[in-house]
């Protein structure tokens, strides 16, 4: 346009007031209830085959399974996952980098919940999707419960809290009580028709391990990173097709006896034990603003 010139002007510097203001802007933190979660997995496969001999369930003393271990699409396998079991989700985990923080958020940690889930997904190695349901079976979680301890370690190990077992970091929630077997053989008599949901102590949102004050999950490149939840198998645990030593049996076979002759029953074993555990960090996230939190 003519007569029109554009002139360069010079910013002015912040007052003295300005500049606290500004620098307290762009030091404001967000405090929020935000969820870390990680899933780990108990695996004891069968000895053979079921449908042939006996078999005993095992779990060898000295495994190591760790929670916060991998992140979101990373394998699973430090938590007790196969490779066929592929790679975690947002349902098995919402961290983005193993054992670290997302975003440079600070986690202040007030407790731990340990939920069992009521049904495993699983497969072995060389196996594709669909992953197999495995309802969790009673003595397996009973022997997890009293053979497996739990350590907190922050700092790759070198600062360890040692929490006790399993039993001892209920569950803040999950489900209980029970629901009809639908998909299940409830045809001959002696063959639950119903299936009761493990939980880890009462399933309320205010029932968890409480931590120390003071212990926070810091960003990475601070003091007390790097974190992870370990679980170890201190004892060997062995279970028997059967339930127990003295009863060790192959599967029996079914028949057609009425549904009502309680001679009627049969057992297919299954060809491994399989629980999950859900690990929740129950506390606050402390973290930078952002334009949109």
């Amino acid at each position: 346009m003519l007569g029109v010139q554009a002139n360069y002007i010079n910013s002015q510097p912040l007052n003295e007031c300005e500049a606290k203001q500004l620098d307290t802007l762009m030091r404001q933190k967000r405090l929020t209830r935000y969820p870390y979660y990680s899933t780990v997995k108990f695996n004891a496969p069968a000895s053979g085959d079921p449908a042939a001999v006996p078999v005993t369930y095992d779990l060898a003393r000295g495994t190591i399974i760790e929670a916060f271990s991998y992140a979101n699409g990373d394998p699973k396998v430090t938590a007790g996952y196969s490779n066929g079991d592929g790679v975690a989700t947002k349902a098995d985990t919402n961290i983005t980098t193993r054992f670290q923080t997302i975003g440079g958020q600070n986690v202040i940690i007030h407790g731990i919940g340990l939920q069992w889930l009521p049904a495993a997904m699983t497969l072995n190695d060389g196996e594709v999707a669909p992953h197999r349901l495995r309802l969790p079976d009673a003595a397996f979680i009973a022997a997890l419960n009293n053979s497996v301890s739990v350590e907190l370690t922050l700092n790759a190990d070198e600062n360890t809290f040692r929490m006790g077992t399993i039993g001892m970091l209920p569950g803040a929630g999950g489900l209980m009580g029970g629901s009809d077997d639908i998909s299940g053989d409830s045809s001959l008599a002696g063959n639950k028709r119903s299936i009761a949901f493990p939980t880890n102590g009462w399933p309320v949102r205010s029932n968890f391990f409480a931590m120390p004050e003071g212990l926070i999950w810091r960003n990475q490149g601070n003091a007390d990173s790097q974190l992870k939840l370990k679980f170890e198998v201190t004892r060997a645990i062995q279970l028997f097709s059967g339930g127990s030593p003295e009863h060790n049996i192959a599967d029996v076979a079914f028949d057609n006896t009425p549904a009502g002759v309680a001679s009627g029953a049969g057992q297919a074993f299954p060809t491994e034990l399989v629980a999950e555990l859900k690990v929740i960090l129950i506390g606050s996230v402390l973290g930078p603003r952002t334009r949109s939190a």
